[in-house]
């Protein structure tokens, strides 16, 4: 937000979970209910990937729960089959990163700003 000479306010940008991609509305939270429903995850936030300006792809970061076997590609598939019939496929995020545990921040909530750094890494 800014304030022109004139006192003026100017708002730049969405301040909650909605983003455009490929032509379509969509709510974070959504995603991250809908995976959380899965009985393979325990938690979930799902992030924008953002390329040249624009939003490229999501990236989901997950706690798997004590059900889930392996990792990787495998949970990966299992995860996508079982919200396929939930989620349109523009939904689905393209990459899952799987973590022991969430980072949270002081109000209990996922860490946005930690794990959008972890994707850049």
């Amino acid at each position: 937000m800014t304030r022109e000479s004139n006192g003026l306010y100017y708002f730049h940008g969405r301040l909650d979970l909605q983003i455009k991609l490929h032509g379509y509305r969509i709510e974070l939270g959504d995603i991250e209910s809908t995976l959380v429903s899965t009985p393979l995850v325990h938690m979930a936030c799902v992030l924008p990937v953002v390329r040249d300006g624009s939003i490229h792809h999501l990236t989901a970061f997950v706690v798997p729960t004590e059900a889930a076997t392996g990792r990787g590609l495998k949970l990966t598939r299992q995860i996508k089959s079982l919200v396929r019939g939930m989620l349109p496929s523009y939904m689905i995020p393209r990459t899952f990163r799987y973590l022991d545990e969430m980072p949270l921040n002081t109000n209990g909530k996922a860490d946005r700003k930690a794990l959008s750094a972890l994707i850049d890494a």
